[in-house]
């Protein structure tokens, strides 16, 4: 089982509300498509199709989210703090 990061692109935040959204997962899953399905079955309204028709596939869609595994390479530092005062 892998750990994957997952975050937002570019155009993923110009769709995405404001406030009641998740802005990045760390997931357990044996693949990407798995990690992404985690991410999109426990979202927010990030994911609500009453925002716009695109973003029902939100953490699915590898144009508004990033998905990469994490390993033990790298510095020290950090791997996901998600915060929104809004």
């Amino acid at each position: 089982m892998r750990l994957w990061l997952l975050g937002v692109t570019e155009s993923g935040e110009r769709i995405k509300p404001r406030y009641d959204v998740f802005d990045g997962w760390v997931v357990r899953a044996p693949s990407e498509r798995e990690a992404r399905e985690i991410a999109q079955s426990r979202g927010g309204d990030e994911v609500g199709s009453y925002f716009d028709k695109d973003n029902r596939h939100f953490w699915t869609d590898p144009d508004l989210t990033t998905c990469v595994p994490l390993t033990e390479d790298g510095a020290a530092g950090a791997v996901l703090g998600s915060f929104n005062a809004g």
